[in-house]
């Protein structure tokens, strides 16, 4: 699941999001900060998080026989906490050694932690 070309459970998914991320974030300029790179992944995030909302939804509505299912799946997307929070309610849990890996430019994040 690890990115390998094609591989039958990510469909080539993930390439071809990185290559989106390429071509569109980084298309013009690479960024010669860490700073700048993050202000251009928020604004690639927000654009994603206006498209989610906006198009979903009634995108659904067309396609499914349960269209209130992608409106909870995307109003839970938006709803669901940035990594570093996720990671203070895992600690709070009871759990050590939290971390993360930011997956798809931040927009998936693998937390792991030992239970304490």
């Amino acid at each position: 699941w690890h990115g390998r070309p094609y591989h039958p459970q990510t469909q080539g998914k993930v390439e071809r999001f990185h290559g989106t991320i390429a071509r569109e974030v980084f298309a013009h300029q690479r960024p010669t900060t860490l700073a700048e790179a993050q202000a251009r992944f928020d604004a690639f995030r927000t654009v994603y998080n206006e498209y989610l909302m906006r198009s979903l939804p009634p995108v659904a509505r067309r396609v499914s026989s349960n269209p209130d299912s992608y409106v909870y799946l995307a109003e839970s997307i938006r709803a669901w906490p940035a990594q570093r929070e996720m990671a203070q309610i895992i600690a709070d849990a009871g759990w050590g050694s939290v971390r993360w890996r930011n997956l798809s430019g931040g927009i998936v994040a693998l937390h792991h932690a030992v239970r304490t």
